[in-house]
């Protein structure tokens, strides 16, 4: 009986820690790009996406703009929550630069 209570406490302890495990491992295309309405909003955010490359590392430095990656996605989806924070365009890049690098020089 004992030998019992103790498989099935490794049981759960095992599942419990393999599903903490799966929860923390991100989704592919789980990342969403929540693109507005707004085709003036949206132009603005290509715009100041255009002064960055892609930051994974992944994409061969592709433009931000143009990159399908989900760090692009992220980024993107950041400018957006910054320009509707009522961010000026300088702003926008200056945060997005701290945020996630990969500013181009002009």
């Amino acid at each position: 009986m004992r030998i019992a209570v103790e498989l099935t406490g490794a049981f759960v302890l095992v599942w419990g820690l393999y599903s903490i495990r799966q929860s923390q491992i991100p989704d592919e295309g789980r990342v969403v790009e929540q693109r507005g309405s707004d085709p003036a909003m949206e132009a603005r955010v290509m715009d100041i996406a255009s002064n960055f490359i892609c930051s994974c590392g992944r994409c061969g430095e592709k433009p931000l703009e143009t990159c399908a990656c989900d760090t692009a996605i992220v980024e993107r989806n950041e400018i957006r929550r910054q320009l509707g924070n009522d961010q000026s365009d300088l702003e926008v890049i200056a945060i997005i630069n701290k945020q996630f690098g990969s500013v181009l020089s002009h």
